[in-house]
């Protein structure tokens, strides 16, 4: 990852606690792809639905 304290934390985990005011940014940067990579299974696999759906009709 980066280099410098939200570097290390993003790294690390925030298992590891870190730094107290970089312990934020350490679990947003865990959590962030979760959400996204959640976010964008949800609007394939709709996209897929549809394109399905028009295909049996």
């Amino acid at each position: 990852m980066g280099v410098g304290p939200i570097g290390d934390c993003a790294g690390k985990g925030f298992q590891l606690g870190c730094v107290e005011g970089s312990e934020w940014f350490g679990n947003v940067s865990i959590l962030l792809p979760g959400v996204m990579g959640a976010i964008f299974f949800l609007i394939l696999f709709f996209n897929s639905y549809r394109i399905i759906r028009s295909i049996e009709l």
